[in-house]
């Protein structure tokens, strides 16, 4: 029996390769790339995560092939996918897949579902963390955890605010009709890796999001965190039955900002208990019985490296 996971990624595969057809062969990528496609969709679709990004592979033409893939997805038969849309950066070419109920409530602290007390569902957004629990650490020297969020992300997160404005209060048995764009493109005029590594990190409920020094120019070979200690964060699911594993999420932080309180949000456990409701609703199958079981993995480690890749 399938679980609700797999059915999941096996639909959201078709409708991506169906999305893909029109391309040149050439520019369609592999079948690997493609079932990893399929995965991190799927995990943002049901809820798990906030949003995906795209590093390991290349979508053709996104501009083009981003609205016609949503739109596809949104017409599917497919759990969470009327709520998922793409966010495009135009700069750099990064591609995010986005829940945009989980988004809004991370930027905004509520969820279609607070209005209603009885709601079964409320416990399903709440695996990304609240903005207001995110660290964000300032790459300047000497390093230090910021007070109040820059600027110019400020502006890029009422720009997305804005455009989550138009999505219906949904009730958790309708998702079928979503008024969120397909695709939203970044404005490129306030785009840089000011604002881009830590949206980054928002996008991808990171509990910890770098803010690099704001530079008029980019600087060639910068180095950031070059011989600090860091606590490295890797959240995964894996199958109970098989010994799959779907990565979550992967970021580091700063050892000397690491907080080991227990109720810090962002201790492992923290992460593991916000995500366990969700985790628990999905390994039911599609027709109620009993799947394949998946768990949480939450591991830290320290590491010191010459340099990392924000």
């Amino acid at each position: 029996m399938n679980s609700t996971l797999h059915t999941t990624i096996a639909l959201i595969r078709r409708s991506i390769t169906q999305s893909f057809q029109s391309l040149p062969r050439r520019d369609r990528p592999s079948s690997q790339a493609v079932r990893r496609l399929a995965q991190s969709i799927s995990l943002v679709c049901l809820n798990i995560r906030t949003a995906c990004l795209v590093d390991f592979c290349r979508i053709p033409s996104p501009q083009h092939t981003l609205p016609q893939l949503i739109d596809n997805l949104r017409k599917d038969e497919c759990i969470g996918c009327a709520h998922t849309f793409a966010i495009f950066d135009s700069v750099d070419g990064d591609v995010f897949f986005v829940n945009s109920t989980m988004l809004s409530h991370k930027l905004n602290g509520s969820s279609p579902c607070d209005s209603d007390p009885v709601s079964d569902c409320r416990s399903l957004y709440s695996a990304s963390i609240k903005l207001e629990d995110v660290t964000f650490i300032s790459l300047d020297k000497p390093l230090r955890v910021l007070e109040s969020l820059p600027e110019p992300l400020v502006s890029m997160l009422s720009y997305l605010r804005a455009h989550l404005a138009g999505a219906p209060r949904e009730t958790c048995s309708d998702k079928r009709v979503s008024d969120v764009p397909s695709t939203l493109v970044l404005p490129s005029s306030n785009l840089s890796p000011y604002v881009q590594i830590p949206l980054a990190g928002i996008l991808l409920d990171y509990s910890f999001a770098y803010v690099p020094p704001p530079r008029a120019e980019p600087q060639d070979n910068e180095v950031f965190l070059s011989g600090e200690a860091l606590d490295v964060f890797e959240i995964s699911l894996r199958s109970s039955e098989t010994a799959e594993s779907l990565e979550l999420m992967k970021f580091s932080c700063p050892s000397e900002f690491s907080n080991p309180e227990p109720l810090a949000t962002s201790t492992p456990t923290a992460i593991r208990d916000r995500l366990a409701p969700i985790v628990e609703h999905l390994n039911s199958n599609m027709d109620g019985g009993t799947g394949p079981s998946w768990e949480i993995i939450a591991d830290i480690s320290r590491v010191t490296l010459d340099r990392v890749a924000l």
